[in-house]
């Protein structure tokens, strides 16, 4: 945690895990046995060393985004060190505090002063643990008939045994220490059996280290009063705990006669620090744990399993959390509170993916959604989309102009490229549906198409930015999104030589997410085949359903015009080469073919193209065109490179191999 506001969200979600486990232990005292009723806080033990975003999850959306909605508006006028309002919280992944420059706003300081709280917290902890310890050091060992009581128990009931010392001006017996733990007894005091039993399965069951642990869960949250009284619920449990595991041991009188033994120590102080154990902790609680001696009974085996499967289907919740189901499509009025917590959660909930982010961006802009565009635009640009929301700024103006006024009907991304870990390049490419105002009738259907160049980077989640030029092409209506065979910006180019000359090979990438719906209750629609419409709904983690890539190639022959006299056919001949080795032993095309025009693809990613060649000959072949895979499962979808095989009248002449992207 580094502000004050990933504390706030840190100590919201704990006290919900805690506010359930309490109901539900409320809901099951008298039906589970003791050893569920401390085990359960387990789960908040793990909530607590958790980070509150827990693989993109909350265990409340609408909390966080409360909180972030809040932040917001604090941080604007603030100059924080320790925050920045456009940042989300919950972007941390450690749950201890620290600072590592001064505070300056009114937020900073009061991190500094949480900090401040648990250090000191962690001090008197520590000192009170120093101090009983340098105290215990006046002890003295007790007398052999302590020793010889301490050892038969021991024996008795198969425990282990320990140093044994006395100490003037305590009020009970207790277990000290972590490691090598001593078991304090009141000087001159008659220590009943049943007494060291409990103390001793203390010990057995390093309880003292146990509280050692739950001291310094409570010191991270000093300053929540609630999580304090569940701190002294948990230290309650565990010596209920052990109280349910002395009555195991006992039989009949000896039983009621334990219970007799806490009633007496109702008025008696116990020890406080940390690292220790004590029979005796106050009046109220020992109170409940006679109520638990009264409907002790040795739990049959099966409950065990209840209480394990009790367990998971409590941490389901707990621990799996809820994300965000999409993003309001109301334009957000930023003097409204709802709508300042609808642009928090969608900040707060990026994109999980490529294909999500671009899909959530198009539709922002699109269709008018200033929390799609809020979910996928950069820190350092949110407060600049705020003041556009401010203003009323209509988004789909510029891609509805761009479209020549048709309306939007599809979408693709184009020539996505990775630039290094953390950030890529893609063009979108929208279309409009045909008969768009402007377009004459000697030009057949054509669809209008923008083209939008993007650049994505990882921050909170994918985030994109409109990168270059924005350009406007027309598309024939048959071709719609898949508008492969026309070079757009971003295709990728790879270039090689050979013996003969050189060759050209360019790739085209297309992908597509699904945004198919089905159109409820028109069933003339569905019989017709059109009962589907385009889905606006923004898909946070989305994968592309389709990818498709076009390549084509160019060979020029650098020989002088003299050596390429008398060529009749030329032919080149591409194959997609997994790992550039031999993938292809055998040439697949037969020589009789090559007297004629021949061109196409096999499965194996080959693809060739073969012509007459009238002279004179200005050494240009322009062939290769073909498109290589459609799945994203597809082996041919990770391919390095190319080979080019150049015939001449039939003869194989010259064999190129390029790997992809590379440059003469």
């Amino acid at each position: 945690m580094t502000n004050i506001w990933e504390f706030l969200l840190q100590t919201a979600e704990v006290s919900i895990t805690a506010a359930i486990i309490l109901i539900v232990k409320r809901l099951f005292a008298d039906k589970l046995s003791p050893r569920w009723q401390y085990a359960v806080w387990i789960l908040l033990a793990c909530k607590i060393l958790l980070p509150a975003r827990l693989m993109g999850r909350y265990l409340s959306v609408t909390l966080a985004a409360g909180i972030e909605a809040i932040k917001m508006t604090a941080e604007s006028t603030l100059s924080s060190a320790y925050s920045q309002q456009w940042i989300p919280i919950g972007q941390n992944t450690s749950v201890l505090p620290f600072v590592n420059k001064a505070p300056e706003s009114v937020t900073d300081w009061l991190f500094a002063l949480y900090v401040m709280g648990v250090l000191i917290s962690l001090l008197y902890y520590g000192l009170s643990y120093v101090r009983l310890r340098r105290i215990l050091r006046r002890s003295k060992r007790a007398e052999a008939v302590l020793l010889k009581k301490v050892e038969e128990t021991c024996a008795r009931y198969a425990l282990s045994g320990c140093e044994v010392v006395t100490a003037e001006g305590i009020p009970s017996a207790f277990v000290c220490g972590f490691f090598r733990p001593l078991l304090v007894v009141p000087e001159g005091a008659d220590i009943d059996e049943k007494i060291l039993l409990h103390e001793l399965l203390h010990r057995t069951y390093a309880d003292a280290l146990q509280n050692a642990f739950w001291c310094i869960l409570r010191a991270l949250h000093w300053c929540n009063p609630f999580l304090q009284y569940v701190f002294h619920r948990i230290g309650n449990d565990m010596e209920s705990l052990c109280d349910q595991r002395v009555l195991e041991e006992l039989e009949g009188e000896e039983r009621r006669a334990y219970g007799k033994i806490l009633l007496s120590m109702t008025d008696e102080k116990y020890a406080r620090a940390p690292g220790t154990t004590s029979i005796s902790n106050g009046g109220k609680n020992i109170k409940r744990r006679i109520e638990a001696i009264a409907r002790f009974k040795k739990y049959p085996r099966g409950m065990a399993l209840v209480s394990v499967c009790a367990l998971i289907v409590l941490a389901a919740p707990i621990f799996a959390g809820s994300e965000a189901s999409g993003y309001e499509t109301d334009y957000p009025d930023l003097t409204d509170y709802r709508s300042k917590v609808m642009m928090a959660e969608a900040r707060m909930n990026g994109c999980t993916t490529l294909a999500g982010a671009i899909d959530t961006w198009v539709k922002g802009k699109v269709f008018n959604l200033p929390v799609y565009l809020a979910a996928v635009t950069p820190y350092e640009n949110q407060g600049k989309l705020q003041r556009q929301v401010e203003k009323g700024r209509n988004f789909s103006f510029d891609v509805s102009q761009g479209l020549h006024g048709a309306p939007f009907s599809n979408y693709a991304v184009y020539n996505l490229r990775k630039e290094n870990e953390r950030c890529y390049t893609a063009l979108a490419v929208l279309v409009g549906e045909p008969g768009y105002e402007g377009q004459t009738d000697d030009e057949g259907e054509m669809l209008p198409v923008l083209t939008i160049p993007l650049t994505l980077e990882k921050e909170h989640g994918w985030t994109v930015t409109e990168s270059g030029k924005i350009g406007k092409y027309k598309s024939p209506s048959g071709i719609g999104i898949y508008w492969g065979f026309e070079e757009l910006p971003g295709a990728m180019t790879s270039e090689g030589k050979g013996k003969t000359g050189i060759i050209r090979i360019k790739e085209q990438t297309i992908r597509i997410v699904d945004n198919q719906i089905q159109n409820q209750g028109d069933v003339f629609a569905d019989m017709m085949g059109d009962g589907f419409s385009f889905d606006p709904r923004a898909k946070r983690s989305a994968e592309f359903s389709e990818e498709k890539m076009f390549i084509w190639g160019e060979y020029r022959d650098c020989r002088s015009e003299t050596e390429r006299q008398g060529v009749k056919v030329i032919g080149m001949m591409a194959a997609v080469l997994e790992h550039m080795s031999d993938k292809i032993s055998e040439d697949p095309i037969k020589k009789e073919y090559l007297r004629q025009e021949v061109s196409g693809s096999s499965n194996d990613g080959t693809a060739y193209d073969f012509r007459f060649v009238t002279q004179p000959w200005d050494g240009t072949f322009d062939g290769l065109n073909f498109i290589l895979w459609d799945s994203p499962d597809s082996e041919l979808a990770n391919f390095e490179g190319f080979e080019a095989r150049i015939y001449q009248d039939g003869e194989l002449l010259d064999t190129l191999r390029i790997k992809r992207g590379a440059k003469l």
